[in-house]
């Protein structure tokens, strides 16, 4: 003990010594830092969508199967170019599991919990007896057990249990099969776990357990007996027993058994010696049933038998798969062989007999894909030798269990071949062989039917293309593999982008070229594009097309919008569509649905707004009506830019109010009536038209008021006489919806009119205020330069022409002059003159300039025109170059 401790430790003071005597080198002398590769990750096999799965593919540079596209016979995977590809096999590969999740289907035998054996993963919930008496499988009595139990579905309701009349012993697993020793006297019981079903095998071990078996001379048989729930017993006139339903459906079938020894030729792998055995039934009360199996007793006492000897009734669910393959053979024309877990092809005895294999696949999976790649995998188990010889894959009919070599369905055309040999010794192991099929799949995929089928031929007279390959029963089952592209889903009708705009049910636009839209979704979540197109029919012709476009690509369900480049015209009925393909080219190969819209391009026109008289547009009453003013505004037009409705705003109302109207024809205008208020001021209608594409047409504007408006300086009387300037004043009514006015003061030389709105001047220097006042109105404040009309423009001056000549003024001849204000209202001009008739005598200063003038006291007396102008000095005082004086002077006018 202490030496090996001690050995120990000094191992441990090595080690550490080596350690020190490292770090002290390398702090010595630096050395630099080797970089260590980062972990390379870890290859993704899965993923739970198609969308991660195309993802992951891309980046990783391999292929990654998308969980959610698997089913019971198949799987797929995306590829990193974006195809996807899947596996169908003819057996199911997994299973639904009690709580809803996929098992993968898995034979191999193991004993239970309860005692009970069973595959580790089966679609039919096949069960076999274990030792364990608690098993539900346990015996029943002494002389009764079950052997083996399957559930076909129905939630438990159907069932078949095969039993054995005796003891059974502990089972020896070993894989996929069940030996249950010395069930009789040198007698062997094996159960063989397949993907729909069973097989049972009777080994008679020695002649001598042989000879226990019909000892007294009694034949060879053996009666067992058979349970079922939901289900009764048929015998078939093949030879197997059937499983049916009160439909008479068939949930399940025992093939007709037959008999083998244990010779076999080297070369084709065939037992060399076979015989039928005969299978009867006999229904004893509901729920059980007796079958018996009888050997040839002829054959079986042929003292060339070679021990053991084997009795094989095969059992499959007819519920388990969708898909389907059996074999036919030349030398036994009637034989049926769709339990074999073996397909067969060509011949081992120069043609004596010959055997073709058909294989059925469901096309679900496969229609309407574009085929890129495919193939069909076979695992090849035996061969006449390993010479390779070619095989033949033929597209046929249909075949079923009840296909023979006598009525075995046509096979028309070749559409793939393969030059192989595998099992036939270590120098050709077994395993899968691929022929290509591209051709025949991809004629699958435009199929109106449900399965796709085929045959496997080799030459019938050459033994060496002799082959054997495993059926769906088996472990390793064919199965087509095919690399596609998936059509996208069809695209949604196509919509319109602004400014499209939808009235009753239609839609409208008034875009010439408008913008498309239109989505669809692929199930390979490849990137689609959508190609538009516009017609002026449903039936379409390349007339009836008037544009289109073709969106760019997008990703799965996005919306992709295109402008055609092509105008469409005006006030037509249009229909559009959409079709859409994916980025590899795949077209879905149909059309959505159709869009229909209008076009309504051009404006509408604009409404006509009438009011009564004497309310013209641009007119102003004084006196206000006693109540509101109907007005009425017109819409007209015809097609689809007929107007369907009003848009009005009434007195300067910041939003327009929308009226509806039933859509004008060129005979039959619309109209609505609007109020005005009797409220004194302006007012103001303004109305516009909109077309069913919300097109505007241009603004009507119709304005008038009422209220009088007044002159208060200068006053009419005492009428105002003077030289020079005179102050203005003024009043009008409110402004109501108008803006606020403008005054203008006017004039022209009394007498030459009678009304305020014609042969008036606008004064040349004449500044006024306008003042708002709200209720009270609006004031005009300024004042009037008169000396500064010297042209009256509408006074003639020769009547006797055609023309009026204005009129010069004489400055020197004192004149009457009419004067008013007009306030101009955004919705009229209201004047003074009809309300304040006012005149002013303008008069020369008639001193200077010729006029006479005589002394008066302190001042001077126009002897013209009677004016006194008045000087005084009030001061005077004397400055540096004379004397400075201030003076005073008044004039009397």
């Amino acid at each position: 003990m202490f030496r090996l401790t001690a050995g120990g430790v000094s191992a441990v003071l090595a080690v550490t010594l080596a350690v020190t005597a490292d770090v002290s080198q390398a702090a010595a002398a630096p050395v630099a830092a080797v970089p260590v590769a980062a972990p390379k990750a870890a290859t993704v096999v899965s993923r739970p969508d198609l969308v991660s799965a195309r993802v992951t593919a891309r980046a990783q540079g391999s292929r990654v199967e998308a969980e959610s596209e698997r089913t019971g016979t198949s799987s797929t995977w995306v590829n990193p170019d974006g195809t996807l590809t899947t596996e169908q096999h003819a057996g199911p590969i997994r299973f639904r599991g009690t709580d809803g999740s996929w098992r993968d289907v898995d034979l191999t035998l193991a004993e239970q919990s309860d005692g009970s054996v069973a595959p580790k993963g089966h679609p039919g919930g096949l069960r076999l007896s274990g030792s364990s008496k608690t098993s539900s499988l346990a015996a029943l009595s002494a002389t009764e057990n079950d052997v083996v139990s399957t559930d076909e579905g129905r939630g438990g309701t159907q069932g078949v249990s095969l039993a054995w009349g005796g003891k059974l012993g502990k089972p020896v697993l070993a894989g996929n099969r069940a030996t249950y020793a010395e069930v009789q006297p040198g007698v062997d019981l094996a159960v063989d776990a397949l993907r729909t079903g069973y097989e049972q095998f009777l080994i008679i071990k020695t002649p001598a357990a042989l000879a226990g078996l019909s000892g007294g001379g009694a034949d060879v048989s053996w009666s067992l007996p058979v349970k079922t729930r939901g289900l009764t017993v048929r015998a078939e006139a093949d030879g197997s027993v059937s499983f049916v339903d009160a439909k008479n459906v068939v949930a399940s079938t025992l093939a007709a058994p037959k008999a083998w020894d244990a010779g076999v030729d080297p070369r084709s792998g065939e037992h060399i010696s076979t015989a039928p055995v005969k299978l009867t039934v006999a229904q004893k009360s509901k729920g059980k049933a007796v079958i018996t199996l009888t050997p040839d007793q002829g054959w079986l006492a042929d003292p060339a038998r070679v021990f053991p000897i084997t009795i094989d009734p095969t059992y499959a669910s007819a519920n388990v798969t969708t898909s389907f393959d059996t074999y036919v053979s030349k030398q036994y024309p009637t034989a049926t062989y769709s339990t074999a877990t073996e397909l067969r092809v060509g011949t081992y005895n120069g043609g004596v007999d010959a055997v073709r294999s058909f294989l059925s696949f469901p096309l679900a999976s496969i229609k309407g894909k574009q085929i890129v790649t495919a193939s069909l995998s076979l695992y090849e188990f035996h061969s006449w030798s390993c010479t390779a010889r070619p095989f033949y894959v033929y597209n046929a009919y249909a075949a079923s269990s009840s296909t023979n070599w006598s009525n075995q369905p046509a096979a028309p055309t070749s559409y793939g071949s393969l030059n192989t040999a595998k099992g036939f010794s270590s120098s050709c192991a077994a395993g899968r062989v691929s022929v290509p099929l591209t051709s025949l799949v991809t004629a699958w995929s435009a199929a109106t039917g449900t399965t796709g089928s085929v045959r496997l031929h080799a030459s019938e007279t050459d033994n060496y293309g002799w082959k054997k390959f495993y059926s769906l029963e088996s472990t390793q089952d064919p199965y087509i593999t095919f690399t596609y592209n998936r059509k996208p889903n069809a695209a949604v009708a196509p919509t319109l982008g602004a400014p499209a705009t939808t009235y009753g049910s239609t839609v409208y636009t008034s875009d010439s070229t408008p913008t498309f839209s239109s989505h669809a979704t692929d199930p390979d979540a490849s990137t689609v594009s959508m190609t538009i197109e516009v017609h002026t029919s449903t039936t379409t012709s390349s007339s009836t097309l008037k544009a289109s476009c073709v969106t760019a690509f997008v990703a799965s369900g996005a919306t992709g919008p295109c402008t055609p480049t092509t105008a469409l015209a005006d006030n037509t009925t249009y229909y559009a569509r959409t079709a859409v393909k994916d980025d590899r080219g795949l077209w879905n190969g149909t059309w959505s649905a159709w869009t229909t819209f209008k076009s309504a391009i051009a404006a509408p026109a604009a409404p006509t707004v009438l009011c009564p008289a004497p309310y013209s547009d641009g007119s102003w009453q004084d006196t206000p009506p006693a109540s509101a003013v109907s007005c009425t505004v017109t819409a007209t037009g015809s097609g689809n830019t007929s107007p369907v409705s009003i848009w009005y705003a009434i007195d300067g109302a910041v939003t327009f109010t929308k009226a509806a109207i039933t859509a004008p024809t060129s005979t039959t205008p619309q109209s609505i009536a609007l109020s005005v208020p009797a409220t004194q001021g302006g007012h103001t209608l303004k109305a516009y038209t909109q077309s069913p594409s919300a097109v505007n047409s241009a603004t009507a504007s119709y304005g008038f008021g009422y209220g009088a408006s007044s002159l208060t300086a200068p006053t009419s009387s005492p009428r105002v006489t003077t030289t020079g300037t005179v102050k203005i004043a003024a009043a009008g009514p409110p402004r109501g919806a108008s803006t606020l006015p403008t005054a203008t003061v006017k004039w022209r030389v009394a007498s030459s009119g009678q009304d305020e709105l014609n042969g008036w001047n606008p004064a040349t220097s004449a500044p006024v205020t306008v003042t708002d006042n709200g209720a009270a109105g609006v004031s005009v404040t300024g004042t009037w330069e008169t000396p500064k009309e010297t042209i009256d423009a509408f006074l003639d001056a020769d009547p006797g022409t055609t023309i009026i000549e204005a009129t010069t003024l004489n400055p020197r001849i004192p004149v009457l002059l009419d004067v008013q204000v007009c306030l101009a209202y955004s919705t009229g001009t209201q004047c003074t003159w009809s309300q304040s008739k006012t005149s002013v005598m303008r008069v020369p200063h008639a001193f200077g300039n010729g006029f006479p003038v005589s002394d008066a006291g302190p001042g001077q007396v126009a002897l013209f025109t009677g004016e006194f102008n008045a000087t005084s000095t009030d001061a005077s005082v004397p400055g540096y170059t004379g004397n400075i004086s201030i003076a005073r002077s008044h004039a009397t006018y």
